[in-house]
């Protein structure tokens, strides 16, 4: 399957995680799943998210097509929370830092496997990928009231710059 040209022109605020990772800001609407997520576990981490008021895990996403690697529920939770924008640590598959096996005895995943779903909306069941990352991705203390806000926050920069 080809891909069509998509790069990752989302504005995006710069910061890092406690692991040193550049984390950006990323639209909601902008982001792609490749793998189904569990209802009611993206309704009690948004209940979690929303009494702490604060976001601490990045979500993971591939830079070219904009497809989610790790936090389909995190993203679930934020649409759930109404945000807008998500922190997201941009990391490709070229990374010798990231590695792909499944959670799923047998099952073999591939990169190739994962973008296609998410291009073609074909979802993967729930925990099927299963994406590691070094360093780690870290955390962040990140106020909700940021991630409500809409359009463009500032200062920003395109993926091409950072």
């Amino acid at each position: 399957m080809c891909y069509p040209a998509h790069p990752l022109d989302a504005p995006m605020s710069l910061f890092h995680s406690s692991t040193g990772r550049p984390v950006g800001l990323l639209g909601l609407q902008a982001l792609r799943p490749h793998e189904r997520h569990d209802e009611a576990a993206a309704q009690r981490l948004a209940a979690r998210i929303a009494a702490c008021g604060l976001w601490t895990t990045p979500i993971a996403v591939e830079p070219s097509l904009h497809v989610i690697l790790d936090g389909h529920h995190r993203w679930h939770a934020a649409k759930l929370l109404a945000l807008s924008h998500v922190p997201a640590v941009i990391v490709a598959y070229d990374d010798p830092g990231v590695t792909l096996d499944s959670w799923r005895a047998g099952e073999t995943i591939s990169a190739r496997r994962v973008l296609d779903s998410a291009v073609s909306g074909t979802l993967l069941p729930v925990r099927t990928t299963r994406h590691a990352f070094a360093p780690e991705i870290g955390l962040i203390d990140l106020p909700l009231a940021v991630l409500a806000r809409r359009g463009p926050i500032a200062p920003t920069v395109t993926a091409a710059s950072a």
